[in-house]
């Protein structure tokens, strides 16, 4: 039965856009990639700005998105692309050649009504059993992220006829949802994992 709730439907259409993302990364070679995103490194411009770190100016930047109120850092490596495939923000993994790339991108919903993080969580993991019938769940649990209540989840399932390893840590604060999720293919995975777990940890607010 389809449920009735527009903010349920709502988000059931984001996490496609973010796992469409993560799909791209892997699907693609890098500079295909880059071509298709219409530029190269550290592009965009709007909401968000680009500075050197004071600490490893040389392999960190800043990201920040004024209009979404947040900002994180990320390697000066990767490339950027605003509003890419409708996330607020795409980056792709550095390119390397032959490299087999991973992705990690970060949205905003603004939800038509109060929707507790647990209540999300629960209808989020039953969404992706549904559709995903390879679906393997590695980590299912509540977190901290950026001082307020999180959850995490970690799988793996077949996208576009390609297997793909995501990480996906959210929370709700003020009827608002933010993500940031991370995958690829389990090689580039795990290649970049403690990379993307750097950029989630230093997501804050503005």
């Amino acid at each position: 039965m389809a449920d009735p709730n527009p903010s349920v439907q709502k988000v059931r259409s984001w996490w496609f856009i973010i796992i469409i993302a993560t799909a791209v990364a892997v699907a693609f070679n890098l500079p295909k990639i880059i071509a298709r995103l219409g530029g190269g490194p550290a592009l965009g411009s709007g909401s968000a700005v680009q500075e050197p770190l004071a600490t490893e100016a040389t392999d960190l930047l800043s990201y920040q998105n004024q209009a979404d109120g947040y900002a994180f850092s990320y390697p000066a490596s990767w490339v950027k692309q605003e509003g890419a495939l409708q996330t607020s923000v795409l980056f792709i993994t550095g390119a390397d050649p032959g490299d087999n790339p991973a992705s990690l991108s970060a949205v905003k919903i603004k939800l038509d009504a109060h929707m507790p993080l647990y209540d999300f969580s629960d209808g989020t993991l039953r969404q992706l059993k549904q559709d995903f019938p390879d679906l393997t769940i590695f980590k299912s649990e509540r977190t901290q992220w950026a001082g307020q209540n999180g959850f995490r989840v970690v799988y793996a399932a077949t996208t576009n006829q390609r297997l793909i390893k995501t990480a996906q840590t959210w929370m709700v604060r003020n009827n608002i949802i933010y993500i940031i999720g991370f995958g690829g293919s389990p090689e580039s995975y795990e290649k970049y994992q403690a990379a993307a777990e750097k950029v989630m940890a230093s997501f804050r607010f503005l």
